[in-house]
């Protein structure tokens, strides 16, 4: 409550201009920000060619084999989720994950064509991907509204989280999600603190972080233990726009617990039901088409109260100023960007958007045609016309898992053309000269390719090499190389992980003998829970009773039914005997009513009146001529 009036207090003074940007052109306009004045030559110099459609070849089978981690339900999960919820679904409403555990119910489609063409399009230092039109990113209200999650809490800590008071099966001994699920999951009795908060971490590594190692983890117990006790924790602030009514979504149908297709809720019910596509190479190359080109027209709005999908119920878009005490005037509209943002993304679009289209499409479809008269645009100049000095491209960059180790990336670099290489001068202002310094390079080479146990003893000659031919480097190598020159400061971390290798080597006897004991020792265990815990004897014991009772039940009722049908037979012989004697009665009876009757039809008789009818009539003719 302290925390809520300290709020009230601060923002009981604000009015509109203070938290909006008035819009200098359009008058009763207001942006939501952000805004600078200032140049972003700067940042663009640095980061600029670390995107990497900017500094890379375009290759989607660098993807090959990514993405494996993809959120879908493995077997047995929607049971188990059927099963825990039955306890805790009003926990998970009160902490706010509900909504996204539901999620998990159903598969996901990935469509590879918008994900394996997005990616290039990252910037990891600003956190936003750079289309034709403008910098987007996802942000906290779209996790909001997608999956549900709390954002308004504090955000957990990995340090501050307590140790969990129990452990769970390291990686080694469940390999697989199956397994996992199969050792934690109970199917009797009450879903134990133990059980929830192995169901949760589950849930952590597989659905919501999407864990690489492909398997079970304990990287989220601590914050899963605290979820299952119902500790209200900022989950959604760990993740991390609009998204209208168009039909598409509000006809989408959700799969419930039971398998049953529901109406879709929310925002994230709908997205989970969209479909996917597999890898075309023509589709891929469109998407990145209207990455590299942009929306003609793009609107941003903020999520509004939507007439399709009522969740999550604690999201509505003015909700989160219903404190601010602020009068907005009558006519207050709202720009799309903020004054100046054009000219800042002009010039943004301009150093980074410079390579010609085509050849990139190329890239990711071999039949695409390239236009004759594409080729890329001009290289950025200063205001004074010098050239524009871009610091050296990224490394190769990939979005998944499997993405190659540092090591690997930093031997391989992908040079686009020469113009776009920066250019390093020496101090007397020339270029440098890599046939200058070839003879001290390959001594240099040749060193550097001795054990690294070598050259933590003396690295002086690595240093002399350096220093003398550092004129002659560019600046990428310098970079590179110049570590080298400090390495004999890690002579004693070498020394120390070459004798703890050596002394491994040495104790590996020992650590096979460790390891036969340690399974014989499981298997002892095994036997023993078995032969101690009759918890399963017990309820199948339990459950015989229960069938024998059941039978002796079946056969007290079965005898009742026999002489029930023994005393309905003998009444039925003698009611038989009865019927009979009334039936010989009553037909004849039937017999002699019968001989009263007149026989023959009314139409015979109604035709013979009607032929002597005709001889009357036949006269009356006659008559009536003679008389005209």
């Amino acid at each position: 409550m302290a925390e809520s009036s300290n709020a009230n207090a601060m923002v009981s003074g604000l009015k509109v201009s203070d938290i909006l940007l008035p819009h200098p052109s359009l008058p009763n306009s207001m942006c939501l920000g952000p805004h600078s004045s200032e140049s972003p030559a700067h940042l663009i110099s640095c980061e600029a060619n670390r995107i990497p459609f900017v500094n890379q070849n375009l290759d989607l089978t660098s993807w090959a084999d990514c993405l494996r981690a993809w959120p879908n339900p493995p077997e047995g999960w929607v049971a188990w989720y059927s099963r825990v919820s039955k306890t805790h679904y009003a926990t998970w409403e009160t902490i706010g994950i509900a909504d996204a555990l539901s999620l998990s119910l159903s598969p996901l489609e990935k469509n590879e064509n918008i994900l394996k063409t997005i990616g290039y399009f990252w910037s990891d230092a600003l956190n936003c991907f750079m289309f034709g039109h403008g910098p987007m990113t996802p942000t906290l209200l779209d996790v909001a509204m997608i999956t549900g999650l709390d954002i308004a809490s504090p955000c957990p800590s990995a340090f501050m989280l307590p140790k969990v008071p129990f452990t769970l099966s390291s990686k080694t001994e469940c390999t697989s999600w199956g397994a996992y699920l199969r050792r934690y999951m109970k199917t009797k009795g009450p879903v134990t603190e133990r059980e929830h908060t192995a169901f949760l971490n589950f849930w952590l590594e597989h659905f919501i972080f999407c864990g690489p190692s492909l398997a079970p983890t304990k990287n989220y117990l601590s914050l899963a233990y605290e979820l299952a006790k119902g500790t209200q924790l900022g989950v959604g602030k760990l993740l991390l726009g609009e998204i209208p009514n168009f039909p598409p979504l509000a006809t989408c149908t959700f799969p419930d617990a039971n398998g049953k297709e529901i109406r879709c809720t929310s925002y994230g019910q709908a997205l989970y039901s969209l479909p996917g596509s597999r890898l075309i190479p023509k589709e891929a190359s469109e998407w990145f088409r209207t990455f590299f080109q942009g929306l003609d027209n793009p609107l941003f709005f903020p999520y509004t109260e939507s007439e399709n999908f009522e969740n999550p119920v604690f999201f509505r878009c003015y909700s989160f100023f219903d404190a601010l005490a602020i009068p907005i005037p009558h006519n207050l509209r709202f720009t799309t960007t903020t004054d100046g943002f054009e000219t800042w993304w002009s010039m943004w679009k301009t150093h980074a958007f410079r390579r010609a289209l085509g050849p990139l499409l190329k890239q990711l479809d071999a039949e695409y045609d390239v236009p004759a008269d594409q080729q890329d645009g001009p290289e950025p100049v200063q205001a004074d016309g010098s050239p524009f000095k871009f610091l050296p491209p990224a490394p190769v960059v990939l979005f998944c898992q499997s993405s190659p180790p540092l090591k690997k990336v930093m031997m391989q670099g992908q040079p686009i053309s020469p113009k776009s290489a920066p250019k390093t001068t020496s101090k007397a202002g020339e270029e440098p000269s890599p046939s200058t310094a070839h003879g001290p390079l390959q001594h240099l080479k040749a060193l550097l390719s001795s054990s690294v146990e070598t050259l933590v003893e003396n690295p002086e000659e690595v240093k002399g090499i350096l220093e003398d031919i550092q004129p002659h480097l560019p600046v990428t190598l310098q970079v590179k190389h110049w570590p080298a020159v400090t390495l004999s400061v890690f002579k004693s971390r070498v020394q120390s992980a070459r004798q703890r290798i050596n002394l491994r080597h040495a104790q590996l006897p020992l650590r096979a003998d460790i390891a036969d004991k340690c399974q014989r020792l499981n298997e002892k265990k095994a036997a023993l829970d078995a032969k101690t815990d009759t918890s399963v004897s017990s309820a199948e014991l339990e459950t015989l009773r229960k069938e024998l009772e059941n039978l002796e039940e079946r056969v007290r009722v079965t005898k009742q039914l026999i002489q029930d049908k023994e005393a309905l037979i003998v009444r039925s012989q003698e009611e038989a005997k009865g019927l009979t004697a009334d039936l010989k009665t009553d037909l004849a009876e039937i017999r002699a009513l019968s001989s009263q009757l007149v026989t023959g039809k009314d139409e015979d008789d109604e035709a013979e009146i009607a032929e002597v009818d005709r001889i009357r009539a036949d006269a009356l003719h006659v008559l009536n001529a003679f008389l005209q």
